[in-house]
């Protein structure tokens, strides 16, 4: 099992889960809960590795077994035993510079974004077609900064996506931020 890879982790209530793993390339793979009642059947991908997705994980705790080789000699179990909704939601990306995109920034100077998240996680900044710009790092602090060396004349449309295409993906927008006049 790659994911959850620590259980005590948790998962996002009410929020889909991808959970992964490896296994013999080819071979179906058993979802079922502790008491043996079947989820769903998967297959293994020709790399070895394997996902479901649980489209709304709730706020139960979960016990599942994925099983290769189900009732043949070479069966094989991963478990997840007592995966709960985490206490607390992780803290999710913010955007703290600019404050207020309506006071605008210096045309044709350097600009810096800065921000909240969760410390040594990733962000991913994009514009808003979804074109990658830059991927930076949270400090341990749990700030974030990132400047753009010269801000040009353009009216920005930036995303800041922590954890992108993850469970708990989070997203800072800056919309609309022109020069000032």
């Amino acid at each position: 099992m790659t994911n959850p890879a620590n259980v005590a982790d948790g998962y996002t209530p009410n929020a889909p889960f991808t959970f992964e793993g490896k296994a013999t390339p080819g071979k179906t793979i058993n979802i079922e809960n502790k008491n043996g009642v079947a989820i769903a059947t998967i297959t293994v991908k020709e790399d070895g590795t394997w996902s479901w997705t649980r489209v709304n994980m709730g706020t139960s705790t979960w016990n599942l077994n994925f099983i290769q080789d189900k009732g043949q000699a070479t069966e094989a179990v991963a478990k997840v035993l007592g995966f709960k909704p985490n206490a607390a939601p992780a803290p999710v990306v913010t955007v703290t510079n600019p404050a207020n995109v309506a006071d605008g920034y210096t045309a044709n100077a350097p600009f810096t974004f800065e921000g909240k998240g969760t410390p040594g996680k990733t962000i991913n900044i994009e514009n808003k077609n979804d074109v990658a710009i830059a991927t930076i790092t949270v400090k341990a602090d749990g700030t974030w900064s990132w400047t753009r060396s010269n801000m040009g004349t353009s009216t920005w449309n930036l995303n800041f996506i922590q954890d992108k295409g993850q469970t708990g993906e989070a997203v800072a927008k800056v919309e609309g931020f022109k020069p000032r006049a």
